[in-house]
């Protein structure tokens, strides 16, 4: 299976991408929790799975910080799923 980049797995997942060491992380940031994380990492998950991809989760959570303003995804609170691709 080729590499996928960040910006391939953002057009199929719609959120803020990081690769590390062949691990994807997907984030989702939020002000308000509005959303439940259990429904939000299923979509991913479905939307992983349509797009025909072989992979396997490796950790999702949740990361709550104070609002700053001005903050990137990564810096303010968001929903984050990791996976890696198989194969």
């Amino acid at each position: 299976m080729k590499k996928l980049k960040a910006s391939d797995i953002q057009l199929i997942t719609g959120g803020s991408v990081k690769v590390y060491k062949g691990i994807y992380t997907i984030g989702k940031a939020y002000y308000y929790r509005n959303v439940d994380l259990t429904e939000w990492w299923i979509s991913i998950e479905d939307k992983l799975n349509k797009s025909n991809l072989d992979f396997k989760r490796v950790d999702w959570g949740d990361t709550f910080k104070e609002f700053r303003g001005g903050d990137n995804v990564w810096q303010g609170s968001h929903f984050w799923y990791q996976f890696k691709l198989l194969g």
